[in-house]
């Protein structure tokens, strides 16, 4: 049994090893400290719990590069040429990511690598021969400093330092699992600029086990995001049309034909009519603010935990604008009444009754009821039938079979049942669209339809097993994610059909450049102006909850925002949605997106 010991004793006792160790802990603390470029001193307190917690971050992952190395101390004649390489490459890889951070206001995330990963990356980014020399030369000095203390072996960080890092990372979590307790978001907000931080949090375990009532978070303005970048601002002469946003659920703009949208097809007669129009997003969430902010879904999140507003509320409230916001289903889930339509919320009718096609009609009937000639009008109108379980009057029943509208989603059979669910779809749609039909027609009754404009769109679209998928929210098929796009302009006479590739980013500043803004795009927007002559979009970015996807006229790049997934990319035909072997160079998107993902951010 002795004997065991020792061996045990010896194998997993490296006093070399724990020496290099701990000065590469101290190597990677010195750099992490960078990070407080970044960081605002509101007060000493949280200067110092930033600090605590770099110190904290860095220690845990030592403590896991020590307990993952333990099993390889037996290999002493070989440990240089393995431990050299790898504290290297941790050390280089915290430079990175500071300089990453300082330019996109990110860490090194999956669009990051896939950026880093392609071998074409540096003809995108064009570091310059200054920037790659630098980051070779550090580089180098990195392995000498890796090889100098495996020579000297500094004798640093005794037993009394060690246990006090351990103090520090016990009071340090603690301090972050109270604030996030409490909501202190003055002091939760300044962990975002901490390289591999993991928080840890009680608040369940305090809710179910001591009864604590959990607050709210406060409506604080996130240090690290800055929207619009800066306030919005009317020419001398803006203009004032109504406008009109109809957003159908789950409405793929393959579905709209002579046969399930007659109404339709007949409006789109002096219409702007977009064929191959990408949604920002395919589901409602993300669809929706990509259409009401213009900006990539990924800023979700952070516009939910600041409770930030679209830009196009506070510029039409200052145009004296009415607002009529009616939605078939709850604005507050998913929460568009604590984002978007925060400061408009005594605007909103959003508590219709009965199944989906009743509310539906209400809904409409609402929007009629409150139309009158006191404008300008900002109307936004939300349907459902579309959504599945698809929903529509028994009288709607055009395309059979459908099972009499009925489906059991437990024991659906993707190839027996696609059909009969596609007609359940195709029959909402054509009732659907005598409601859109009966809206536009009061609009021209009032006079209210000439001044106005007028857009109708879906939120995300709707598959039936043509890629591999039901529903949405699964994948970024055209299927899922082209949906229509009609617009009428105001006094517009004549249809015009558009096969450009198009997003929902672009419809936010197409409203607010005709309105008359003297701001750039940039300001408030990831898009383009959709009637500017010069518009040429190359791609869309598409989000959900876990993925993100860069969507071509000939290619799609899907990818996803988990760290244990970031490498498990794909590259699919945009029109089939199979596995393409074409080894397509994303790099310059992929930077573009990345752009994108960190305008509005400090």
């Amino acid at each position: 049994m002795n004997s065991i010991k020792e061996i045990f004793k010896k194998l997993f006792s490296n006093p070399s090893f724990k020496i290099y160790l701990k000065a590469n802990l101290i190597l990677s603390f010195l750099i992490s400290l960078l990070f407080l470029n970044f960081h605002e001193y509101t007060s000493f307190f949280i200067f110092s719990l930033v600090i605590a917690s770099i110190l904290s971050s860095i220690c845990i992952l030592y403590t896991l590069i020590y307990l993952l190395s333990l099993p390889l101390l037996w290999m002493k004649n070989y440990l240089n040429y393995i431990f050299i390489p790898i504290f290297s490459i941790i050390q280089m890889g915290l430079l990175i990511d500071f300089f990453i951070y300082r330019l996109y206001g990110t860490h090194i995330n999956a669009m990051i690598l896939n950026i880093i990963m392609s071998p074409a990356s540096m003809d995108s980014i064009h570091p310059g021969s200054a920037t790659i020399s630098l980051m070779i030369l550090i580089a180098v000095a990195i392995v000498l400093f890796q090889i100098l203390l495996l020579k000297y072996k500094p004798n640093i960080l005794n037993k009394k330092i060690l246990w006090f890092l351990l103090v520090v990372i016990i009071v340090e979590k603690f301090s972050y699992g109270f604030a996030s307790l409490y909501s202190n978001n003055k002091i939760l907000r300044n962990y975002s600029i901490i390289p591999l931080y993991q928080p840890l949090t009680f608040n369940r375990l305090a809710a179910k086990h001591f009864g604590f009532e959990l607050k709210k978070s406060e409506n604080w303005i996130a240090k690290n995001i800055y929207y619009p970048k800066s306030e919005i601002k009317l020419t001398k002469d803006p203009k004032t049309p109504n406008i009109f946003i109809f957003v159908i659920d789950a409405l793929r703009e393959s579905i709209i034909t002579k046969e399930t949208s007659p109404s339709l097809i007949q409006i789109s007669k002096d219409m702007h009519i977009f064929k191959n129009h990408i949604s920002g997003g395919n589901s409602t969430r993300f669809g929706i603010f990509s259409i009401l902010y213009g900006i990539n879904p990924t800023y979700w999140f952070s516009f939910l935990q600041m409770g930030q507003e679209s830009p196009i509320f506070p510029l039409l409230k200052n145009l004296n604008y009415n607002f009529l916001i009616s939605s078939s289903t709850s604005l507050a889930w998913p929460e568009f009444r604590k984002t978007a339509f925060v400061n408009v919320q005594e605007d909103i009718k959003d508590n219709f009754t009965g199944s989906p096609y009743q509310k539906d009609a209400q809904n409409i009937e609402y929007f009629i009821n409150s139309l009158d000639d006191s404008d300008p009008i900002f109307g936004f109108v939300f349907l459902d039938s579309t959504h599945g379980p698809y929903s529509y009057p028994e009288e709607y029943t055009k395309f059979q079979p459908d099972n009499r509208g009925r489906i059991n989603y437990l024991t659906i059979d993707k190839e027996k049942d696609a059909h009969i669910l596609k007609n359940q779809y195709k029959n909402a749609t054509y009732y659907v669209d005598t409601l859109l039909a009966k809206a536009i027609n009061e609009l021209k009754e009032k006079n209210l339809y000439e001044n106005s404009i007028i857009i109708i769109t879906s939120d995300h679209g709707e598959e039936f097993n043509e890629y591999g998928s039901f529903g949405h929210d699964s994948s970024f098929s055209k299927a899922q994610t082209n949906v229509p796009l009609l617009i009428k302009m105001p006094l517009q006479k004549e249809q015009i059909i558009h096969n450009k590739l198009t997003s929902h980013f672009d419809l936010l500043p197409s409203i607010l450049e005709y309105i008359g803004i003297s701001n750039n795009t940039s300001d408030y927007s990831n898009g383009f102006n959709l009637f500017d002559k010069n518009y040429d979009r190359k791609s869309a970015f598409v989000s959900n909850w876990n993925k993100s996807a860069i969507i071509t006229n000939e290619h799609t790049l899907i990818f996803s925002n988990l760290p244990n997934q970031i490498f498990k990319n794909e590259i699919r035909d945009t029109a089939n949605y199979k596995i393409s072997d074409i080894k397509t160079d994303f790099s310059p998107l992929i930077l573009k997106s990345i752009q994108d993902n960190s305008r509005f951010k400090k």
